[in-house]
């Protein structure tokens, strides 16, 4: 039997650096949770920023985070021993952010996975062991800013062709493949329907369990075909306040046999206030399970489905805020019309649906387009990052 615990996202954000200046046991963070890390053989969490004192950003769209490696100390200390590094900041610092990352783990015993310095390096997948069980992780992110090319480094990317290859070759030297995906739905508890169709198709391929982190909140879960599918078990360590869904998690807890792989669902929510992950109980807070039921619940009708996760698309923000891109209208008139509270009326401005916008949702609908668009803008981007330099 081999015994593995998946966490996910934990932010070394500023808060978290100053809590590791003043006190003697950073691990505390973990609070409730350090007492089963102790029963498992591996424990796993996402590396969610790099950790870096580099300040040459990578070019992109959107914030470009990091943390400070000192941050590591509690996640080490802690017991945790891999990390995850594919998700939609590995390349915010470029490549030797990365690369600072790895080296920060591997000095604290942690195994970095879901990384690579080229294409072909990141689809190497770690293999634990124990007592003869042998257990595949397979770590991937969807294509931001961040994945690996043929000569680059990064991510390995989310693509349902290679993910599957690589599935078909990991099922003939090990007893289960874990899939740990770093996608989904910015603040949604739902995942959208192509999510649950594409981490079906890998349960329908191979796959022993999936395990979902990056939306920041709890999805739903099921078991489909006997694979538990998490789509999102939300932040690990999250000490902001702004939104108490940020604050909530699930840990997951696997026993594997050579013929079976049992689950165990721990929840849990950071007290930004005590600084510490507290246990979710049951009988104190019957309206965490009811809302997980409920978002469990959902994933068994694919019309319930596409209503929750539309719902959340169709809000005026982020109405506006996909407008805004497609358009190419300057960002800073949606934010301008944000805190003048006049987004409905930017959105009118901005949805002109004429010739360009047919062309644009023709363009996102097909394949030989899609591939045109993505080979035009690849080389656009390069030749964008060259004169920046």
């Amino acid at each position: 039997m081999i015994k593995i615990l998946i966490g996910g996202d934990y932010y070394p954000v500023k808060e978290i650096e100053a809590f590791h200046k003043t006190t003697k046991k950073p691990s505390s963070l973990f609070g409730d949770l350090l007492s089963e890390i102790e029963t498992v053989d591996y424990a796993i969490y996402n590396q969610e920023y790099p950790l870096t004192k580099s300040n040459e950003k990578y070019y992109k769209y959107g914030p470009n985070l990091k943390g400070n490696p000192i941050c590591i100390k509690a996640v080490a200390d802690a017991g945790f021993n891999i990390a995850t590094l594919a998700n939609n900041h590995t390349l915010d610092f470029g490549e030797d952010g990365m690369n600072d990352t790895v080296s920060v783990c591997k000095q604290n015993n942690i195994v970095p996975i879901g990384w690579g310095k080229n294409l072909n390096e990141s689809r190497q997948v770690h293999i634990i062991e124990k007592n003869g069980v042998k257990v595949a992780l397979l770590n991937c992110a969807e294509n931001e800013f961040n994945t690996a090319k043929q000569n680059s480094g990064g991510a390995y990317p989310l693509n349902i062709i290679d993910n599957t290859r690589l599935i078909q070759e990991l099922k003939k030297a090990v007893d289960h493949i874990i899939m740990i995906i770093h996608g989904g739905t910015d603040f949604c508890h739902y995942p959208s329907p192509r999510m649950v169709d594409q981490y079906r198709f890998y349960a329908e391929n191979g796959v022993s369990a999936i395990i979902g982190h990056h939306t920041h909140h709890v999805s739903g879960y099921e078991v489909y075909k006997g694979v538990p599918i998490f789509y999102s078990i939300g932040n690990l360590i999250y000490p902001y306040t702004w939104n108490s869904d940020c604050q909530e998690t699930l840990v997951i807890k696997f026993k594997a046999t050579k013929d079976h792989l049992d689950f165990k669902i721990l929840p849990y929510r950071f007290s930004t206030p005590n600084m510490r992950l507290e246990k979710i109980d049951k009988e104190s807070d019957e309206n965490f399970f009811f809302r997980l039921k409920k978002y469990s619940e959902a994933l068994s009708e694919n019309q319930v489905l596409l209503e929750k996760w539309s719902e959340h698309i169709n809000s005026t923000y982020s109405r506006t805020v996909y407008y805004t891109l497609l358009t190419r209208t300057p960002y800073i008139l949606h934010k301008i019309a944000r805190k003048l509270k006049i987004l409905n009326f930017y959105e009118v401005l901005v949805k002109r649906y004429d010739k360009r916008m047919l062309a644009l949702w023709n363009i996102n609908r097909c394949e030989t387009h899609q591939d045109a668009v993505q080979y035009l803008l690849d080389e656009q981007y390069r030749e964008y990052v060259k004169k920046n330099k």
